[in-house]
């Protein structure tokens, strides 16, 4: 399968060269005319793919418009209170300073509420000029509170019972409870929000104020880049913010194009039309074939290969086929009999580590927890002896039959993509080596957007998820179960129920004090590694890719973010 696509993208790029080599083209043919008349030389460029045309570039409304979010441009165009770098640390964006109990800012009440107090940063200008105050911050909130905005993020919002602005620079947020990361507000729940453009809007209009052209072509931020041109169906064009705070960006402009095929991206790559990939247009093998094409050149391009993600299998817990799901004996067993290190190899060369838990061995409460952690190496035998344990044995055939005798059926889905088909082979393929029956199945897009039918998985369903705290804590959390009254929405498809870890859950939610925090994680490791709700597979990984000469790239923020948090320090060398 793999061979499959790079054949196709080989091809493809071979075409490309082919009909270059015809007849005789013009310097920059690589660069649409439409984008800019002027030589290439003239300007600073860095050209990016990207894997579909965003409908908006504020996820916070990404419910109205579907998923295609322009996650990975947002720290290009806009701005948060704080941010991460590549490394964890916290990055101050458009505070002064971060909130500290030290300092007086950071206040706990006796009745357990709270109070940040947080410094803006001063001479902030959005992208039309006008001046950043708390009355934006203010607005977001509003909007993320508000039940008739059909916003995807109110977990930070949902937990602040007030604010006010002192003056244009000092935001007092009062809280319903304790939050560990009241102090660091990287979320898009806050915003911010342009009060002078969005604000009467809002007051007046909601139903105008959701279809806003804002969210997209028109969009005004306080990010390095802005929105100047936007071409449907073919690039969008980012230039340099004169006025942003950081300091004017050392590029002049970044072009994003839209190709939604892989095998296009990977002929781009190589015949120099795009200059990197930042969001994923290419899968992971895809990348590293593009990578030893243009080494094999001489030529030495940036590459970041990052563990963003985890991956593992959602266990259904509502009425589950086969019925043994529900003993954890069958869950341990099932997890014993998955070759993880092969899965790696094959899937991404090796590049990371199997999972026993959510936590990577780089984070650094790896070491608060591992010693609660179980493990599950993978060991045939053991995974027989534990599903012999819950009736599952060999029959005349040597098929794994229950114990009424009915040959044992797992049904697995996966979401659309070549690598994770074949990844859902590969984990089949071993069960099928204890004699159990795997219906393979490969959803359709249009099953994964409707949610209903996503989390209606009858065993198992592959998924993977940003590395970060909210994503971490929602697939295993008891009140996210997914239901019809609220529209099927909730992070935990597999509806596991279990009172032990939602009180964890909670604490980590609310726990300030560094040793309750540690606690916490260590009963919430316990829990999911002994109980397996959901089988953890392994940390995939992000690669972000550049040609030779692109300066400054540094890849992800971890947790997880978007790959242009840094894109004012991007420059081209040649």
């Amino acid at each position: 399968m793999i061979k499959h696509w790079i054949a196709r993208g080989v091809l493809a790029w071979v075409a490309i060269l082919g009909s270059a080599c015809a007849a005789p083209q013009p310097a920059d043919q690589s660069r649409p005319a439409a984008i800019d008349t002027r030589p290439r030389a003239a300007l600073k460029t860095l050209t990016i793919g990207y894997e579909t045309e965003p409908l908006n570039l504020v996820i916070q409304l990404a419910g109205q418009f579907g998923s295609q979010g322009g996650t990975e441009l947002q720290l290009a165009v806009h701005q948060r209170l704080a941010g991460y770098d590549d490394r964890g640390a916290i990055r101050p964006m458009l505070t002064a300073e971060l909130p500290a109990q030290d300092r007086g800012t950071w206040i706990i009440n006796a009745d357990g509420t709270m109070t940040t107090t947080y410094k803006l940063r001063p001479n902030v200008a959005w992208h039309d000029g006008a001046p950043f105050t708390a009355q934006d911050v203010i607005l977001a909130w509003r909007v993320t509170s508000d039940p008739e905005i059909p916003t995807t993020q109110r977990r930070v919002s949902s937990q602040i019972s007030g604010m006010d602005a002192l003056d244009d620079l000092t935001l007092i947020m009062r809280w319903k409870g304790a939050y560990p990361f009241a102090n660091v507000i990287t979320e898009d729940d806050l915003g911010p929000l342009p009060m002078h453009l969005m604000g009467p809007l809002y007051e007046t209009d909601k139903e105008r104020f959701v279809q806003s052209p804002h969210w997209a072509r028109e969009f005004v931020g306080l990010g390095p880049f802005k929105v100047t041109e936007w071409e449907s169906g073919s690039h969008m064009v980012l230039g340099a913010n004169e006025q942003f705070w950081g300091g004017r960006p050392k590029l002049d402009r970044i072009i994003v194009r839209f190709i939604e095929d892989d095998s296009a991206a990977v002929a781009q790559l190589l015949a120099g039309a795009v200059d990197g990939d930042i969001a994923e247009t290419v899968q992971f093998g895809q990348a590293m074939f593009v990578n030893r094409e243009w080494e094999a050149a001489g030529r030495k391009p940036a590459l970041v290969v990052q563990p963003t993600k985890w991956r593992f299998l959602f266990t259904q817990f509502r009425d589950p086929k086969p019925q043994e799901l529900l003993d954890v004996r069958a869950r341990r067993g099932l997890l014993h009999a998955i070759d993880r290190q092969t899965l790696l190899d094959a899937l991404v060369e090796g590049r990371t580590l199997v999972s026993d838990s959510m936590i990577p061995p780089t984070d650094p409460k790896y070491d608060w927890a591992k010693d609660s952690m179980a493990r599950y190496s993978y060991d045939a035998t053991r995974a027989e002896q534990l599903l012999a344990e819950v009736g599952w044995r060999r029959g005349a055939d040597r098929s794994l039959v229950d114990a009424a005798g009915q040959r044992v059926v797992i049904p697995a889905w996966t979401q659309p993509g070549d690598t994770n088909g074949q990844e859902l082979s590969i984990i089949a393929d071993q069960w099928r080596s204890l004699g159990a029956t795997v219906e393979e199945s490969r959803l359709t897009t249009a099953q994964i957007r409707d949610p209903k039918y996503l989390v209606s998985f009858p065993g198992f369903v592959a998924a993977q998820i940003p590395l970060s705290f909210n994503n971490l804590m929602s697939r295993v959390n008891g009140a996210q179960c997914p239901v019809e009254e609220t529209r099927w929405a909730g992070s935990s498809w597999g509806c596991y129920q279990n009172a032990d870890m939602d009180a964890a859950i909670r604490g980590l939610q609310g726990s300030i004090d560094f040793t309750e925090q540690q606690r916490h994680w260590r009963d919430l490791v316990r829990i999911q590694s002994q109980e397996v709700p959901v089988l953890p597979l392994y940390f995939n990984v992000t690669v972000t890719l550049f040609r030779e000469g692109v300066l400054g790239i540094k890849g992800h923020t971890v947790p997880k973010t978007a790959a242009t948090w840094n894109s004012a320090e991007w420059d081209i060398a040649s």
